[in-house]
């Protein structure tokens, strides 16, 4: 039987980028995580038009800031790749704490087999609320049992996996879904044990009962126009 390629997982560059949109009340947070500090991770911070000094505090911050040419995420997030100089890429929402241990979760995951293409983390949100611990649980064992990640599960990937995707799709909405799903088609993809940490800031407005209900629906509608242009076949 052929031997499997392995890396030296201890060797793995790491290349973390945060798209940000007048996040500065967050990023010193957010950028003072566990393991961001390591010689062998690069932070890269992409502004997609802050007015807040989101970009001018990253850079005081010390890590390295771009400014996208064009808005939206997931552009951010295709731009900030396209610079890093990492092997592995890492996506972190601007308003998602990563955990300790999580470099080291990273580099065994990907220093084994070269199956693994990526993955994404175990989340629970800043928040006592039963019902966002349940969805919480209930997003781990969607990724266990082979369904898509969200964003602020923090995913990852190799770069030269990302390439060969061509990185997020240009969308208005769950580009972090389309890409986990397509991401699968390259390899193994795994779910991290250590917990990220995110705000639950998005569901204050509506409460957390009507924005879940919002997210399903536009989950559900996202999968169903999906299935339909593929003509039901499922991927």
């Amino acid at each position: 039987m052929p031997t499997v390629a392995k890396t030296d997982r201890a060797c793995l560059t790491i290349s973390v980028i945060v798209p940000v949109i007048d996040e500065a009340a967050h990023l010193a947070l957010v950028l003072s995580a566990p393991g961001l500090n390591d010689s062998a991770v690069e932070v890269i911070v992409v502004d997609g038009g802050s007015h807040d000094g989101s970009a001018e505090m990253a850079g005081r911050l010390g890590v390295r800031v771009l400014r996208s040419p064009n808005l939206g995420r997931a552009a951010q997030m295709n731009h900030g790749a396209g610079h890093a100089r990492g092997e592995v890429l890492v996506f972190l929402h601007a308003d998602t704490l990563l955990p300790e241990g999580w470099r080291e979760a990273v580099r065994e995951a990907l220093g084994g087999e070269r199956e693994c293409v990526g993955g994404c983390f175990r989340r629970r949100f800043a928040s006592d609320s039963r019902l966002l611990r349940i969805t919480a649980w209930m997003a781990d064992w969607r990724v266990r049992l082979g369904g898509p990640s969200f964003g602020d599960q923090v995913q990852w990937v190799r770069a030269d996996a990302f390439r060969r995707l061509g990185g997020f799709l240009i969308t208005d909405e769950l580009e972090d879904v389309d890409f986990s799903l397509r991401l699968r088609s390259l390899g193994r993809t795994v779910l991290l044990r250590p917990v990220v940490v995110s705000s639950d800031r998005r569901f204050h407005r509506r409460g957390v009962v009507r924005q879940t209900w919002a997210d399903a629906l536009t989950l559900g509608r996202w999968f169903f126009v999906r299935n339909k242009k593929s003509g039901g076949r499922s991927h």
